[in-house]
């Protein structure tokens, strides 16, 4: 009886490792993300835009830390992709919401973008900031007040 809890114990394990071995890339970084920003915000939508400036309100959930001193922000994919540099422009503030999850609370702040990973954002024309604006909105996860690039 010892012997076989034993050996499922090592059979766990081992699985334990291969998986550990198997993991993506992408998956070492957005743990990374997780374990060593200060501020870390889980993105939800996008409530106001404003292509031509890039000054946004966003709205999602704070996972953990407080807002930045130094304002500075970084946007990042599900995948740990760095997708925009900002920062912030107003203190988080909570709203209530019927249809939230069990605390009911959602928190809203307003960015600017000031650069995509290649171009300053003031530097693109309209239909670039679009685009910019649109990726953010569908691609964004994570901001953070920690650089992982």
């Amino acid at each position: 009886m010892i012997l076989d809890k034993l050996l499922a114990f090592h059979e766990k394990t081992l699985a334990r490792y291969a998986e550990n071995e198997r993991r993506s890339p992408w998956k070492e970084k957005v743990m990374r993300i997780h374990q060593e920003s200060g501020f870390l915000f889980y993105y939800e939508e996008m409530t106001e835009c404003s292509v031509g400036t890039g000054r946004l309100v966003l709205a999602g959930e704070i996972a953990s830390g407080k807002a930045p001193e130094d304002r500075r922000l970084f946007f990042y994919d599900g995948k740990g992709r760095l997708l925009a540099r900002g920062r912030l422009l107003s203190d988080p503030e909570e709203k209530s919401e019927e249809k939230r999850s069990a605390r009911g609370r959602k928190n809203v702040f307003g960015v600017c973008i000031e650069a995509c990973p290649d171009h300053e954002y003031e530097t693109l024309s309209l239909p670039d900031k679009r685009r910019v604006i649109n990726g953010l909105d569908l691609d964004l996860s994570l901001v953070t007040d920690t650089s992982f690039e």
